[in-house]
């Protein structure tokens, strides 16, 4: 049981990359789910599919990761699908609380409970112009710096019993969804283009370094605390637009002006508006070594 990782989340886009790269490196996996058949459909290799939501006792799911050697919960519905109205802010804010809170309390059951990887984001920092972003720097004053920090605080009840690690996911380029998908539609119909200013800082992660950040984690038991998710080299959202048509061979000036996202999108906005300029200097000392260190290569791999 001591190769088992088991996964909240696993058949998203983040859960999907995660769980592969850790069958590919011999671990045994158990999901746990709304939706155990959707999962079984989904994530076929995984040795085991647990039913479960925070509304079900904690007892059983306890039982199901006795022996566990990690949990990886990437819980919580999504803040890039929908407008934050007030009622899908309260869905956000408790689809990550709730199911944290009973997962740190099924853990406590344990007498040797798992090492708890629990999911996080560079959200946390808010809008922070041009400073260099490392773990200890305080959090922003926004919707998502608040969310993020009751996730994480939610995560920290288990401190006391094993290692938790918080991971601050920044913005994920995949080739199957998520930010790249959506942003790569403009570029495809020769209208791409910075969105914003130009000059806020997007600190991205290919894909599959995340999934191997993850395993790196759960194999390396010296690394507590909050964790920077992030490529070793940020860039400007003008930057990253030029990239990006470059890659694709097509025109990007276009740009989208801030006060038209914010009409479009309203407080949502500024999940493209906000400059991040994040560090990931704390993983690199670990020993961890990015496949993808620039953005340029990034790209090319992903639309290839």
């Amino acid at each position: 049981m001591k190769n088992t990782v088991a996964i909240t989340g696993a058949t998203g886009l983040l859960g999907k990359a995660i769980a592969k790269n850790l069958l590919l490196n011999g671990y045994s996996l158990t999901t746990i789910s709304r939706d155990a058949e959707k999962s079984r459909k989904i994530l076929p290799f995984a040795n085991k599919h647990i039913q479960w939501n925070s509304q079900m006792g904690t007892e059983v799911l306890a039982n199901e990761l006795n022996g566990t050697k990690a949990l990886v919960n990437l819980s919580g519905a999504s803040v890039a699908d929908r407008l934050w109205s007030p009622e899908y802010k309260t869905i956000i804010l408790n689809s990550r609380i709730k199911t944290t809170d009973a997962i740190v309390k099924a853990l406590k059951e344990l007498s040797e409970p798992p090492t708890l990887v629990n999911a996080s984001a560079i959200g946390y920092y808010g809008d922070s112009g041009d400073t260099i972003l490392d773990e200890n720097c305080i959090k922003g004053d926004d919707f998502l710096a608040e969310v993020v920090d009751k996730w994480e605080k939610s995560a920290e009840a288990m401190q006391p019993h094993t290692r938790v690690v918080k991971a601050r996911i920044g913005i994920v380029l995949a080739s199957n969804g998520g930010a790249l998908q959506k942003m790569i539609q403009p570029y495809k119909l020769f209208v791409g283009g910075p969105l914003g200013s130009g000059n806020q800082w997007m600190s991205w992660i290919h894909i599959d370094d995340l999934a191997e950040i993850f395993r790196f984690i759960i194999e390396n038991e010296e690394i507590s605390g909050s964790v920077n998710l992030t490529a070793p080299n940020p860039v400007t959202m003008k930057n990253f637009s030029s990239i990006l048509g470059q890659a694709m061979h097509r025109p990007s000036f276009f740009k989208v002006p801030e006060f038209l996202l914010k009409l479009i999108l309203g407080e949502s906005a500024q999940m493209v508006t906000f400059s991040q300029r994040v560090s990931s200097t704390l993983i690199q000392n670990q020993g961890f070594k990015f496949r993808f260190n620039n953005l340029n290569a990034a790209l090319m791999d992903l639309l290839k």
